[in-house]
């Protein structure tokens, strides 16, 4: 009597139910067999495969096919083991989903009787049927039998979105919060996988299998950073003047100028490293139509953030912060954000909170907790339905904003914002100078006339002390650029903390009100960062200097700005003062 079997089969991305012989089923996982085999490199008698870790393949194979092919193989064997290659790839920000290590079974094996009765009798004869189910498998005891073994490993589980898309990535060692490119292999899960109620997570769409990863930008020590940069002098003729130019040049193709002393207060801050392990966070203040959100675009097309410019206005403050209404939790826009977090009319979010709440000491409450993020620390935080989350930002925080209505200075504005937040931020309010060159349109167009140039519109470079190509197109210098952000974040430069803290002190005898002693608290830590970030642009765009060295010309800078920085936090903030100057 001839045996037949069902199998599943795709066709054009659907799964149908086809009845085929025993022979040609086993024809079939013959061809496949010998397929795999011819794949990997190495025959598997020769292969050490074993239950106490992944075992990576060479070899790209399609999850189905590769299921199927270990299942042959481990039947030969008789032992179990899980294969897997390392040729997709994801970018992401990972982020961890549980404090502690969890335990995740990949394939199991499970076995079931099926009873069936036996023709002219009245006994029943009960078959032990044995099979493999993997980490995607559907499993539920009640009808697949019982675990006979199991092959689990130990995982760190990291979220990462990646264009949108939500994955899991099982990693065996703890990962950093940065972004970064991940290579491994992509499972697509069912929702109702066993894996789905084991993690307690509502919805997965596919897990990651991490083999290793790596910084998404490479990173330049000091001497290939200054070699990288005479080259792009070359290339894409940046020196001082043209690097501001590319920095301060939107989308439109109009190059949008600041005060002399904003413009180089904005690039230090880009090129400035950590103090005290967090870095140099901008707050500016300035009235209607002086350019403020249009800067804030000009950010966000340089780095390109997945979670973009946060229109603060139009949002609720908990959204800056961890919120635990989901599993896992979201971690807020400044914890999702990698390299800066871009935040628009920050001051409209704080007039709608108090509107509603008619107390500013509940503004100051929700402000107070950016703290812990603007410190950028490593911290566990969580609520009470058992969903915790461990939380580090990194990145810079760059706020524009109107001023608060009805407040006549920036010392009136500690009534409402928490002076231990205030105090994390440096502040800068537009003057009559930079607010009349916006009003007066004193606007320059790129030499590029476009910052979106046509397709055809590149010529590929080579940078000798990296290992990257460029393309002399948008795409090429905004690549380089976050090359050189990446790069100076891993130094800063060696400075006179005498000489710095004579300069932060003579600021903070000009302070007036409340602001002396928010200067006092951090004053600094940002006067130390501002000459990182002025000497980094100096070294980088003119003098080409690897070691760095601080010059004297630095130090008259950073004063020259944080008393002009300074100068304007007295300055009337009533709207109708703005056109009466300093």
């Amino acid at each position: 009597m001839n045996m037949f079997v069902l199998i599943e089969i795709e066709v054009e991305n659907m799964t149908e139910i086809k009845l085929v012989s025993e022979e040609e089923f086993e024809q079939n996982k013959k061809r496949l067999f010998e397929r795999m085999e011819n794949c990997l490199e190495e025959e598997p008698a020769t292969r050490n495969f074993t239950k106490q870790d992944i075992n990576w393949i060479d070899e790209k194979i399609d999850w189905k096919e590769l299921k199927e092919y270990t299942k042959e193989l481990m039947h030969q064997r008789q032992r179990m083991f899980f294969l897997s290659h390392a040729h997709d790839k994801i970018m992401g920000k990972p982020q961890l989903i549980f404090p502690t290590i969890q335990r995740i079974p990949l394939l199991r094996l499970v076995s079931r009787v099926i009873k069936e009765k036996i023709k002219g009798a009245e006994d029943e004869r009960a078959t032990q049927v044995f099979e493999y189910k993997f980490i995607d498998d559907k499993f539920d005891k009640r009808y697949d039998g019982k675990t006979e073994d199991t092959l689990a490993l130990d995982f760190f589980v990291y979220r990462v979105v990646d264009n949108g898309k939500e994955h899991y990535v099982f990693s065996q060692k703890r990962l950093s919060e940065e972004h970064a490119e991940f290579y491994g292999m992509q499972i697509n899960l069912d929702d109702l996988s066993d894996l789905s109620s084991n993690l307690k997570i509502r919805k997965i769409s596919s897990i990651f299998l991490l083999k290793e990863h790596k910084p998404s930008i490479e990173v330049l020590d000091n001497e290939k950073l200054v070699i990288f940069t005479k080259e792009l002098k070359e290339k894409f003729g940046w020196d001082m003047a043209n690097f501001q130019d590319f920095i301060f040049t939107h989308p439109d193709g109009n190059i949008y100028d600041y005060s002399d002393d904003f413009n180089k207060l904005r690039i230090a801050q880009l090129l400035s490293s950590k103090y005290e392990g967090y870095p140099l966070h901008l707050l500016k203040l300035g009235p209607v139509g002086t350019g403020k959100t249009t800067e804030a675009e000009v950010l966000d097309h340089k780095f390109q953030e997945e979670q973009g410019i946060l229109e603060a206005g139009s949002s609720r403050m908990k959204v800056l912060v961890p919120s635990f209404k989901e599993k896992p939790a979201n971690l807020g826009y400044i914890c999702n954000c990698n390299r800066v977090a871009i935040i628009d009319e920050l001051m409209k979010m704080i007039q709608g909170v108090m509107d509603v709440s008619h107390q500013q000491s509940s503004v100051s409450a929700y402000l107070g907790e950016l703290n812990m993020l603007l410190e950028q620390k490593r911290r566990t935080v969580g609520s009470g339905n058992d969903n915790s989350a461990v939380v580090k930002s990194t990145a810079k925080v760059c706020i524009t904003s109107n001023p608060l209505a009805g407040l006549s200075n920036l010392s009136e504005h500690l009534k409402v914002i928490d002076p231990t937040t205030m105090s994390r931020l440096f502040v800068w309010v537009q003057d009559k100078e930079e607010c009349d060159k916006i009003y007066n349109k004193n606007i320059r167009k790129s030499p590029e006339h476009s910052f979106n140039p046509p397709n055809n519109f590149s010529r590929e470079v080579f940078c000798s002390c990296s290992s990257i190509r460029y393309k002399d197109s948008v795409r090429g210098k905004l690549d380089a650029f976050l090359t050189i952000y990446d790069s100076c974040q891993q130094f800063i430069v060696d400075f006179d903390k005498d000489r710095v803290k004579s300069i932060s002190n003579d600021i903070s005898k000009l302070c007036k009100d409340g602001l002396k002693d928010v200067w006092k608290a951090r004053g600094l830590h940002h006067s130390i960062l501002i000459l990182d970030g002025l000497v980094k642009f100096r070294c980088l765009f003119m003098d080409y200097d690897a070691e760095f060295k601080v010059k004297e010309e630095d130090y008259q800078l950073l004063s020259k700005i944080l008393m002009h920085a300074c100068k304007s936090w007295e300055r009337e903030l009533i709207e109708q003062d703005w056109s009466n100057g300093l």
